[in-house]
């Protein structure tokens, strides 16, 4: 029989969080991978910059020329959308091509984000590490669409240790470690469910038996000379594990069992939820597996069960009037998914502690 635990505190992070910290958001990531290729040519971007160029006929010389090109989320439902049709895309790239270029945006992901990580994200005393340091006497279970590892490190600063839900039943304080849990100082640090339904950096999944690894490092953050915690899957010995990414795209498909368990306990605190915190999340329209998972918890609630719907999010620096009718899009989203009672702030996931995801929220008018 399950149970759960009273989790009364939900908070859901998207990649305005991260960019608040200097991660790349979605629409900045081929530009962020041009820079970082100059003067070190990679063969699997340059085939993806030839794609762009030559499937929306816009010569690439400088980042400023990616602002006439889709984002990466687009390009790569359009590559999906195509193999899913089993149609090529013009002359020089049919579906062998295509399969090709969908592993090398992966890769590209992955590696435009290693390096950002390798950067040194989280810096102390950024907004991270000040939502953590109030964790430690608010219980809560977080959600998180994001790949990076700068959540989880500021948990790590504040003495918590990410429990990313892969052994667990239900939300209920895990009895002891599992096989392949932190060892060492963090082993005795109080848990705190970090549910990451898009895979992370420091995930590795094993293609033979369908398990998934936490490495001791994310993708391009290892100090020198240091080795991941798992280099062959502690199951079956594969030694050819693959990162666990799903990439953004409008067909997300959710194959490794682990994380569909994931996303079942997300679920599950959803339900049991007395608030929702959305942090830098914009609930975008094409989006249609999060708004379908929002809404089967909603409806699998107790009825008169009340949710506080709570939206801390900023709008990229623009004109005035620009600025505000962005607001009023996105603000219109969250109100027509949830309904005129969703509070906002829209100073961002900044400023001084208090001023963070537990900072005054207010209806949008």
């Amino acid at each position: 029989m399950r149970h759960t635990s009273p989790m009364t505190e939900l908070y859901l992070f998207g990649a305005g969080a991260s960019a608040a910290e200097g991660a790349p958001a979605t629409a900045d990531l081929f530009p962020e991978a041009w820079r970082l290729c100059q003067g070190r040519p990679d063969p699997r971007a340059q085939r993806i910059w030839r794609f762009l160029a030559l499937v929306w006929g816009q010569p690439i010389g400088a980042p400023a020329d990616f602002a006439h090109l889709p984002h990466v989320d687009e390009v790569v439902s359009l590559i999906d959308w195509s193999l899913q049709m089993e149609q090529g895309l013009g002359p020089h790239f049919g579906l062998r091509e295509l399969w090709g270029l969908r592993q090398d945006l992966t890769y590209l992901i992955e590696q435009t984000l290693g390096a950002t990580m390798a950067g040194g994200l989280p810096e102390s005393g950024g907004p991270h590490e000040r939502f953590a340091s109030g964790l430690v006497v608010r219980p809560a279970v977080l959600l998180s669409l994001n790949y990076d590892t700068v959540l989880d490190r500021a948990l790590k600063r504040a003495g918590l240790e990410p429990d990313y839900g892969f052994g667990r039943l239900n939300l209920a304080p895990p009895v002891g470690a599992e096989k392949g849990a932190p060892t060492g100082e963090s082993a005795t640090a109080p848990s705190i469910p970090l549910l990451k339904l898009h895979g992370s950096l420091n995930w590795a999944h094993c293609p033979a038996c369908d398990r998934i690894e936490v490495l001791a490092h994310p993708l391009g953050d290892a100090p020198p000379g240091a080795t991941p915690s798992q280099l062959d899957c502690s199951r079956c010995g594969n030694p050819s594990l693959d990162r666990l990414i799903i990439s953004p795209t409008w067909l997300k498909r959710y194959t490794a069992t682990q994380l569909r368990h994931v996303w079942d306990l997300a679920l599950e605190a959803l339900q049991a939820a007395e608030s929702l915190t959305f942090i830098g999340y914009s609930l975008p329209p094409h989006d249609v597996a999060v708004a379908q998972f929002l809404r089967r918890a909603l409806l699998a609630r107790p009825q008169g069960r009340p949710l506080t719907i709570r939206v801390l999010n900023r709008t990229r620096p623009g004109p005035p009037i620009a600025s505000e009718q962005a607001r009023r899009a996105l603000a219109d989203r969250f109100i027509r998914h949830f309904g005129p009672q969703v509070l906002f702030n829209w100073a961002g996931f900044t400023g001084p502690i208090e001023a963070d995801a537990f900072r005054p929220f207010r209806l949008p008018v």
